[in-house]
């Protein structure tokens, strides 16, 4: 009795500490409204503004005209996100500009919370009630990751990728192929985060969901395409030009090893090299983890109880993830992915 009272009390107080993890994302992430609040959100919004008129946000001349007369003030650089990011562009750039990046960081932080319970849940179905303690404060160290309310102040959509490939897989493993497949479109808005892990799920035996969400996200870009009355090549050029043109997007901003050869001649061959490195570990960490097979074992509510398959899902993830913050190119407020990492940690097999 006297060790059921430790635990509740345990329970209590590290459920103290996850509120306050979250006020901390509140404050830090939405309330402090200061010069860099929504600083890159203004891409997105543009680019609505943009498709709204008819045009397309990759016309670097449309997108300065929308920018100088939507935000009134000087253009910055190109829009050089993918054709999915619509879905969020668009919907809101029918707001006003205040409205609308107060919007968009309430919606980041909610898909966060969103997407970091949801893998709680899975390990919980996982490994059951005897880890909640761990999963809580595991939960709580995830929270306070420096970059998730970085993400949301300047209105980035890396918590949307990585909410999106988490989603996939953890669908997946639940037979929701369809809902899989929207993660993925999600998924492909910051595809230098998210690359490996669709590799790593490819590789795990989620390929149906993987091409169902190529496939939808082919037609939003048909889409855009048919929304922007056409498209030039030669404005990729123009707008990647621009783009690498501002010093902040150089390698050797990134946050990983290739900015380790950012002011060298080696960057572009270490930007790409250490993506490819990635991909191919993710690829091989994928097969080994679904070596074995998976049995397909579910309860009577469709989910999986084929746990020591979901374990080595869940390490092989961790590893994924990891691998992703080092070698892709990717930027410091893209460490987000490192919030799940500490969650991931459960599936080790040494408790914690």
């Amino acid at each position: 009795m006297g060790r059921g009272h430790h635990n509740n009390v345990e329970l209590v107080l590290v459920g103290i500490a996850l509120l306050s993890a979250i006020a901390y994302l509140l404050n830090a992430g939405i309330l402090r409204d200061d010069a860099v609040f929504g600083l890159d959100f203004q891409w997105f919004y543009v680019a609505g503004l943009t498709w709204l008129d008819g045009r397309s946000p990759y016309d670097v001349k449309a997108f300065e005209q929308a920018w100088t007369a939507g935000l009134g003030t000087d253009y910055v650089t190109s829009f050089m996100f993918p054709p999915t990011t619509i879905l969020v562009s668009v919907p809101l750039a029918m707001m006003e500009w205040s409205t609308a990046r107060l919007a968009f960081a309430i919606t980041n932080l909610v898909i966060f919370l969103a997407g970091i319970t949801a893998v709680s849940c899975h390990l919980l179905q996982i490994y059951g009630r005897s880890r909640l303690f761990q999963i809580l404060l595991l939960l709580t160290l995830a929270c306070l990751v420096s970059a998730v309310p970085g993400t949301i102040q300047i209105g980035q959509v890396g918590i949307m990728a990585m909410s999106g490939i988490i989603g996939a897989i953890i669908c997946w493993r639940h037979r929701l192929i369809w809902a899989s497949a929207l993660c993925v479109v999600a998924a492909t808005m910051k595809p230098q985060l998210t690359l490996p892990a669709l590799v790593y799920l490819a590789a795990i035996g989620g390929l149906r969901p993987l091409v169902y969400g190529a496939l939808l996200s082919l037609l939003i870009t048909v889409v855009v395409i048919a929304m922007s009355a056409g498209f030039d090549p030669g404005w990729l050029i123009e707008g990647h030009d621009r783009y690498t043109s501002l010093h902040f997007n150089r390698p050797a901003n990134y946050a990983g090893i290739p900015a380790m050869f950012g002011e060298t001649g080696f960057a572009s061959a270490m930007t790409g090299g250490g993506a490819l490195v990635a991909v191919l570990l993710a690829l091989t960490i994928g097969r080994q983890a679904g070596a074995t097979g998976n049995t397909n074992e579910t309860d009577a509510k469709g989910r999986s109880t084929d746990h020591a398959f979901d374990r080595r899902i869940m390490q092989g993830l961790l590893l994924t993830f990891c691998l992703t913050a080092a070698l892709m190119p990717v930027r410091q407020y893209d460490l987000v992915i490192y919030a799940p990492c500490f969650l991931l940690l459960v599936s080790l097999e040494r408790r914690l």
